[in-house]
């Protein structure tokens, strides 16, 4: 159990004693809020790596003599092993919850088993087909574990292995493969959220925009999928002030910081010339500004929708320009894409610097107000990195960059200054 659950869940129990909140209302915190079941990530970790280091033992103490065994008993070897371990994964658990992480252990190997018996079964038999079948079997035999048990170790190798198999489909066979993207989207994803497990959810939205990217990067012009992933990443931020209110409200961090990252970087490449031109459309190409434009007005539609729908919470300032910044970003580029020449960006590169910064300011102004020494620290780091980047675009003069690096120093005493003020002032209140 984590800390902060740990102390919530003793908080709850000690509000509903003291009177303070219902019996009712602390169930429905509790169940908000659940303890994770004494799962230590770091031992699932070690029991992971222990389980794989000894599965490849196995494997190799088969092959050791795996030439001069008859065919019968190489098959039997296989199976054997199989059920053999996944028999004392269930074993493991049934006796005991203590034994959570050992049960993983042994299932995680009976998986391993499971893949190389694939693979010696098809050397038996000299079979030579299409080799990501192999890896499909073993990614949705992975996936299917993953279910019945449910595990969340599980869901991660299925999650790797059918990406693999989408990869090895679309890089070694020029296939366009949307396949892979949706069985981890359909198969991986809903695990997460059942499970409230924020890395299996990181690991499969990452698995399935690299798939769906990938896809559209070999059999679509590579524009397209810059304006996707920006689509993807306006989704993302706006999902995140959705599920807060849900039973997973953990995933809040990973969709947004997913998004944020992405939408970042995007606006970031924008700062640059080589951005505005790459971003750009090429003269004539009517069918990609019209996929474009539809990409950028489902980020519309759906921004617009978040923020109809964040006018039932409080209002704040703060939050409200962020929210406008990142409308008039697609604003911006539907008037980029719009354009019928590659000219020089300057201007736009201007409005897109000042959207970045804006956005910097922004982010420690509710750092500091909130004491989240993360948001301020992000918010310096990026600003500081868009000053450096901007150091030989725009300040010839060595006065000028000498200014520029005196002005950006003192604001960040001053941000540090300000934290510590605002720390010492909520201590000093409470």
């Amino acid at each position: 159990m984590s800390s902060k659950t740990d102390w919530l869940q003793s908080e709850i129990k000690t509000w509903v004693s003291e009177g303070l909140i219902d019996r009712t209302t602390g169930q429905l915190l509790a169940e908000r809020y659940p303890a994770a079941s004494g799962k230590s990530w770091g031992v699932s970790l070690l029991t992971a790596i222990g389980a794989i280091i000894f599965g490849l033992g196995v494997i190799l103490f088969f092959a050791y003599n795996w030439d001069d065994l008859p065919k019968f008993a190489k098959l039997t070897m296989i199976f054997l092993s199989l059920i053999g371990f996944h028999l004392l994964g269930w074993y493991c658990s049934v006796r005991s919850l203590e034994q959570r992480n050992l049960s993983e252990g042994f299932h995680l190997i009976g998986t391993m088993m499971f893949g190389a018996g694939i693979f010696l079964i098809a050397q038996i038999y000299h079979l030579n087909e299409h080799y990501p079948v192999a890896i499909l079997v073993w990614g949705v035999g992975a996936l299917l574990f993953a279910w019945a048990l449910p595990s969340v170790i599980q869901g991660i190798i299925a999650a790797c292995l059918i990406s693999v198999w989408g990869f090895s489909e679309i890089i070694d066979f020029s296939n366009l493969h949307f396949y892979s993207a949706a069985l981890v989207f359909f198969g991986v994803l809903p695990l997460a959220w059942l499970q409230r497990s924020t890395v299996l959810l990181f690991i499969g939205l990452v698995a399935t925009i690299a798939l769906l990217l990938l896809n559209a990067g070999i059999h679509v012009d590579e524009i397209i999928v810059f304006y996707a992933l920006f689509t993807i990443a306006v989704i993302l931020i706006a999902i995140s002030y959705v599920v807060r209110n849900t039973r997973f409200p953990r995933s809040v961090d990973v969709l947004r910081v997913t998004g944020v990252v992405i939408y970042g970087l995007f606006v970031f490449a924008l700062t640059f010339d080589w951005g505005i031109l790459d971003f750009s459309i090429k003269d004539g190409d009517t069918l990609e500004r019209i996929v474009i434009w539809g990409l950028l007005g489902i980020a519309t539609v759906v921004w617009v929708g978040m923020c109809l729908f964040g006018l039932k919470a409080k209002f704040e300032v703060t939050k409200s320009m962020q929210h406008g910044l990142i409308l008039l970003t697609v604003l911006l580029l539907f008037a980029l894409t719009a354009q019928s020449t590659r000219n020089s960006g300057l201007p736009l590169n201007l409005l897109f610097d000042a959207i970045l910064a804006v956005h910097c300011i922004l982010l420690i102004i509710r750092g500091t107000d909130n004491l989240k020494w993360k948001q301020v620290a992000l918010g310096c780091v990026v600003l500081a990195t868009l000053v450096f980047a901007r150091f030989n675009d725009l300040f010839e003069s060595l006065l000028m960059r000498s200014l520029v690096f005196l002005l950006l120093g003192a604001m960040l005493f001053f941000i540090g200054h300000m934290y510590s003020r605002s720390k010492l002032r909520k201590h000093s209140n409470a």
